[in-house]
């Protein structure tokens, strides 16, 4: 059984500079597995969307695996058999959900 938590909080610069947290957090916890995903956002005005998109990453990459490790002993299987080609699918996939 696992366990874990996450927090996301805004940081003094940002609140000092009027700017919103751009970062963001998430864990996922299942019965065999854990997921935890943190994503930097840019950390400026200039990137205004950064909070959206530091979002939208955590969100992507948690149901990527998620979906991929729907079915355990196949993930184990092939990333046994051809890590790179594994860890390429999964970029792939989060690039299309993040999309």
């Amino acid at each position: 059984m696992f366990n874990g938590l996450n927090k996301t909080v805004i940081g003094a610069s940002h609140i000092a500079a009027g700017t919103v947290c751009q970062d963001w957090s998430a864990v996922r916890i299942k019965d065999n597995y854990s997921i935890a995903i943190v994503a930097d956002g840019h950390g400026s005005k200039k990137h205004f969307r950064s909070d959206i998109g530091s979002k939208a990453a955590v969100h992507a990459v948690c149901d990527t695996i998620e979906n991929l490790c729907a079915n355990m002993q196949l993930f184990e299987s092939a990333f046994i058999k051809n890590p790179p080609d594994v860890i390429k699918k999964i970029q792939k996939r989060i690039i299309l959900c993040w999309n």
